[in-house]
């Protein structure tokens, strides 16, 4: 996971916001490995299923992008 984030410090806003931070984070952004069968972080994942949708196969794992707001006031 990777997460970049930015905290802003903005005097004239102090009497209605405490903090703001904007961020970004980035999860399974790559695999470093050659290894090619199926992902044992999705194979173990499953709950009695053997494999994806009741089968083996090769499912990779999402890359998921996020953008956020925190605000404190």
């Amino acid at each position: 996971n990777i997460t970049f984030g930015y905290n802003f410090d903005i005097p004239a806003w102090k009497n209605y916001v405490k903090s703001l931070r904007v961020y970004f984070d980035l999860q399974n952004a790559f695999i470093i490995t050659k290894y090619h069968g199926i992902d044992p972080e999705v194979y173990e994942s499953l709950p009695n299923v053997g494999g994806v949708k009741g089968g083996p196969g090769e499912y990779p794992m999402a890359r998921t992008f996020s953008i956020g707001l925190r605000v404190n006031l």
